[in-house]
């Protein structure tokens, strides 16, 4: 296989741990690096070395920002995650108290939660493995709450910010890069990670009070309005014209 012949680039475009792949030593050609989670500033993770290498990074969300700032090398930029708002939006019809458990990230209490609320008559359904982003749509369609599993950190968390866009409410825990968007009491309600009890007193309070679902419901979705894909498209060339293909003046 021929190496890359980096000379013939104004700037290169990389991720995760394609840092692997260039040489030690880049010149002429600006690095646009995106970060995409938190983890990224741990000493004891694979990509935390690639920080100290001179780049221009894209970072998901704020908290991505504040996590690497102390290492890395050059400036970066902040531009979030967007959601396709015409894919996630909210259905004609949702099934009244329907609710939807996406445990991809936490089975265990996924499967502990489903369980508990079948045996009380509840509309559950669990989602544990993968589904096409459009089977995953349709689904959030049909569905009143929707309670998102997260890791105890992510870099920004879609599932959740598309639960918002779909017209549920939203029961997601805090993971540290959702917080420009999962706001406790305003957009969602946010547990502790990984409690059960928790958990499930959040979605029988959404349950028993319909005004506090309703609240959240269209709070959720309106904030879901300003992460359209298209903001952060234009988010994305303002980068690019400012930063990377800087027109003489």
């Amino acid at each position: 296989m021929r190496e890359l012949a980096l000379e013939t680039y104004d700037a290169l475009f990389i991720a995760g741990k394609d840092w692997e792949l260039l040489p030690a030593s880049v010149r002429g050609v600006k690095i646009i690096n995106l970060v995409q989670h938190v983890k990224h500033a741990d000493a004891r993770d694979d990509r935390f070395a690639f920080l100290s290498r001179p780049a221009h990074r894209l970072c998901v969300s704020a908290e991505v920002l504040e996590a690497i700032t102390p290492h890395m090398n050059g400036p970066a930029h902040v531009i979030p995650n967007g959601v396709s708002l015409e894919m996630f939006a909210p259905g004609a019809e949702k099934a009244r108290n329907s609710i939807l458990i996406w445990a991809r990230k936490n089975p265990a209490l996924g499967q502990r939660l489903h369980e508990t609320l079948l045996d009380r008559g509840l509309g559950s359904s669990l989602l544990v493995d993968y589904l096409p982003r459009a089977d995953f749509a349709a689904a959030l369609r049909a569905t009143d709450i929707f309670v998102a599993l997260t890791n105890p950190s992510e870099g920004f968390y879609l599932p959740g910010l598309e639960g918002m866009a779909s017209g549920c409410a939203v029961v997601c825990a805090d993971a540290i890069g959702n917080r420009s968007f999962c706001l406790h009491g305003q957009t969602c309600l946010m547990p502790q990670w990984g409690d059960y009890d928790e958990h499930l007193a959040m979605i029988e309070r959404l349950l028993r009070e319909k005004d506090l679902k309703e609240k959240i419901r269209r709070a959720g979705q309106a904030q879901a309005q300003t992460f359209s894909l298209q903001n952060e498209r234009a988010r994305f060339y303002q980068f690019l014209d400012e930063h990377i293909f800087v027109k003489e003046r």
